[in-house]
Formats: structure tokens, C-alpha cells, sequence
């Protein structure tokens, strides 16, 4: 794993790291979110969201500027790829 883009929102204390993983020279992108706005650290991570990097980077974009939570994160995730889709009908 390898991190390529974080953005931290909150006073820094929700944080949105974009970041690549490979297999068979196919690289795919992922997306790490962790808060302490409740006390405790929560955090979550999705691995091989998409092989598109402009798709990935906008959705990170999106996420910080919306205030995406990490209990909220793959549910949100799969709204936005499904939305992506069917724009391009």
C-alpha cells in the first residue's frame, strides 16, 4: 500500500487517505478514513475501489468536502461508483 494523497478536515481530526495497490501490474486505488471527533479513533478502509485515478481522486475530494465518517464510508462508496456509472449512459 502507498499512500498518494491526504486530506485532513475537522482541525485535523477526520482524515481521508487515498492510496495504490498492485497486483499483476494492474493498479488499483483504495481509500483509508479515520476521526477522533468521538474520543476514541474509528477508522475504516476499502481497498480496489477503482483502477481510475481521476475517478478515485475526485471521489477522496468529494468525501473531505461532504464530511464523510467512516461508518458511513463503503455504503457512500458504493452510492458514488453507481452514480459515476450511470452518468456515462
Amino acid at each position: 500500500m502507498k499512500i498518494i494523497n491526504e486530506i485532513s478536515t475537522a482541525s485535523n481530526r477526520i482524515n481521508y487517505k487515498l492510496f495504490t495497490t498492485e497486483t499483476d501490474n494492474i493498479i488499483q486505488y483504495g481509500m483509508i478514513i479515520s476521526t477522533t471527533l468521538f474520543g476514541a479513533e474509528e477508522s475504516d478502509c476499502v481497498k480496489d475501489i477503482t483502477t481510475d485515478k481521476e475517478l478515485a481522486e475526485r471521489m477522496l475530494y468529494t468525501f473531505a468536502d461532504n464530511t464523510v465518517l467512516p461508518s458511513t464510508m463503503r455504503e457512500i462508496i458504493e452510492e458514488y461508483i453507481n452514480e459515476e456509472q450511470y452518468a456515462h449512459c
